[in-house]
């Protein structure tokens, strides 16, 4: 139990300040991440800084509502993210962390932001991970999956839509399984919502224009009018060409592939744009 205090500063609802006390016993920098807990409310959270003093953790205002609690109020504060195996976190509005790994680094399947946070998109990457394996291709498969509270169905994303957990991987003991490979091809399903683009597919990351658009056409074949499918970066804001993008730290050449969906997507395909994926990495890797 670690006392709290506000601090303004920290602008971004998922960063905090911690003690230096408590980073030397976590060994924490900035750039990585703690679990927070309020009684049954969890989050994760990135450490922007330390701070001299008694006071464990600070928080700006959007901070405090992110986990329902005020400056002054008493919290847990642990130095890994995960709070338990998938049902325990289902059921307590956790965080859970899954690896299915290959001794080969062939195919690497990553979804961050599964679970509730962005609903399906777990269930993609197993989906893939499974034809695949059916098909006998090697892969490994990294994922995390984060629940609502108790108190709000709508929570999830924002207690644990992870950011950059490459940075912070001694928080998450399943990642740091792998954090020294690297794979042929790197593959994440992800849920956008952005309005304008509510109809849209975004295929990117750091792969070769010609392989993000083999898979957009497998995706545009599959989908038919259902959606539409982009792979020229002109074309999306959500690019996912960020190094620290786990799809690309762990691909070997640049070949990462992010694919971006619209709610519907996500809801209702959460079997054919796996398929569709499967296809293209049958053919190349």
């Amino acid at each position: 139990m670690v006392s709290t205090g506000k601090t303004t500063g920290l602008e971004d609802k998922y960063h905090c300040s911690i003690s230096q006390e408590v980073a030397d016993q976590f060994g924490k920098k900035p750039g990585s991440h703690v679990r927070v807990e309020n009684g049954p409310i969890k989050a994760y959270a990135v450490v922007e800084e330390m701070h001299d003093g008694s006071v464990g953790f600070k928080t700006g205002s959007d901070g405090w509502e992110r986990i329902l609690s005020s400056p002054g109020d008493d919290v847990e504060l642990y130095g890994t993210v995960p709070t338990g195996d998938y049902v325990e976190a289902w059921m307590e509005g956790g965080l859970a962390e899954t690896l299915w790994e290959s001794s080969e680094d062939k195919v690497l399947i990553s979804c961050p932001h599964g679970g509730a946070a962005e609903v399906n998109t777990d269930v993609m990457g197993a989906h893939c991970a499974k034809m695949l394996m059916g098909s006998g291709v090697p892969v490994t498969t990294w994922m995390c999956h984060g629940f609502e509270s108790y108190y709000d169905r709508k929570d999830s994303y924002s207690r644990w839509h992870l950011k950059k957990p490459v940075e912070a991987v001694d928080a998450y003991p399943q990642l740091q399984k792998i954090i020294d490979r690297r794979f042929d091809c790197v593959v994440g399903f992800h849920l956008q919502s952005i309005k304008k683009h509510s109809n849209l597919v975004m295929v990117g990351g750091q792969a070769s224009d010609d392989l993000r658009k083999l898979v957009a056409e497998s995706l545009q074949d599959a989908l038919g009018g259902y959606a539409d499918v982009a792979w020229r970066y002109s074309e999306f804001r959500l690019t996912g060409r960020g190094d620290l993008n786990s799809i690309n730290y762990f691909a070997k050449d640049g070949q990462g592939i992010q694919i971006e969906m619209p709610p519907k997507v996500c809801r209702n395909k959460f079997k054919t744009v796996p398929r569709a994926v499967k296809n293209v990495l049958l053919d190349h890797f």
